[in-house]
């Protein structure tokens, strides 16, 4: 077979840019509170947009591979319905995704370490979402797929997510 820069080797990229315009958009209003019931929870705001790209690439040998990416998205109100910045509270943070790891093809097993970059989220309205500091988590997988002595179709996957104990909350997330 023929490949990148070795025989059996496979390079990929992938990109995405976005644009997207919408009237009477539907969105918590950051003036009410799970806690506190007085106004509404939801408001139309007239106008926003959404922008953003998002890439990602991954190099495949035989017994190793490597990929990664990111992505960057804004939201902007408008109109400034909430403030004179523009901010919306549903925008994730700008964030970027690496994974090594090898591969032992003929037992069926796999394994790796990823670590995701995600930065700090302050491009917020004010009284609404808290901003949320920037954090770095990593992983390490391990699996395997055995298709020999009538074990096909089973498959094994064990998983230490956090390494490192990092304490956070994901932003648009409501639990810790």
């Amino acid at each position: 077979n023929v490949g990148v820069w070795h025989e059996n080797d496979s390079i990929q990229f992938k990109t995405t840019a976005f644009y997207n315009s919408v009237h009477d958009y539907i969105t918590r209003n950051p003036n009410t509170s799970s806690t506190s019931r007085t106004g509404a929870a939801y408001i139309n705001i007239d106008q926003v947009e959404f922008y953003g790209v998002e890439a990602e690439f991954s190099y495949d040998r035989e017994n190793w591979f490597v990929s990664g990416g990111g992505s960057i998205i804004r939201g902007v109100d408008t109109n400034n319905f909430f403030s004179t910045t523009g901010n919306l509270n549903t925008i994730p943070p700008d964030e970027l995704f690496f994974t090594i790891g090898g591969r032992i093809k003929d037992q069926g097993i796999s394994y790796g370490f990823k670590t995701r970059i995600i930065s700090a989220q302050d491009n917020i309205v004010t009284g609404g979402r808290a901003a949320s500091d920037a954090i770095t988590l990593n992983d390490l997988y391990f699996n395997w797929v055995p298709e020999k002595n009538g074990y096909n179709g089973i498959e094994f996957r064990a998983s230490i997510e956090n390494v490192f104990d990092v304490q956070y909350q994901e932003y648009l997330s409501n639990d810790p």
